[in-house]
């Protein structure tokens, strides 16, 4: 009988401890920085050398033009990021799962990419999205520390 009690009352600092030792996640709006980025650059993971070669001759040969895709979170109207120009979405509830798309075309029509996320998993409500051109796919982690930059 005295055992249990000390092993709930143990049971119960640890608990104590654990909830004040958790760092703070605000439930207010959430917003995900989107990366400007070079969407359709050389992937250099996929590479082969005579690809490579392509690519940096056509490269030289020709200006870049503006990578764009578009991005939706859940049903909301995408939103425009490019090459050279960034963008935000905000206004997001924190509670929940949200489902993210990345398309090409304004009318998410074909989908390039889609997969869920919360707030909560990655314990902030500013998330940022970027492409990861090396490994040509997307990160969404939290903003602090990321290097993100929005407008």
């Amino acid at each position: 009988m005295v055992q249990r009690s000390v092993r709930a009352a143990v049971l119960a600092g640890v608990l104590v401890w654990v909830l004040c030792s958790a760092p703070a996640f605000a439930q207010g709006p959430g917003s995900i920085c989107l990366q400007s980025g070079s969407f359709d650059a050389f992937a250099k993971g996929a590479a082969t050398v005579e690809a490579y070669a392509e690519q940096q001759s056509q490269t030289q040969a020709a200006p870049a033009k503006e990578s764009v895709r578009y991005v939706q979170v859940d049903k909301l109207p995408p939103v425009k990021v490019t090459s050279l120009v960034s963008g935000t979405i905000g206004g997001l509830t924190t509670a929940g799962r949200h489902v993210l798309r990345i398309s090409a075309q304004p009318d998410m029509k074909p989908r390039l990419e889609a997969f869920y996320f919360s707030f909560q998993a990655q314990k902030s409500d500013t998330l940022c999205l970027w492409y990861k051109s090396y490994y040509a796919s997307w990160v969404l982690q939290p903003l602090k520390g990321s290097g993100c930059r929005c407008a």
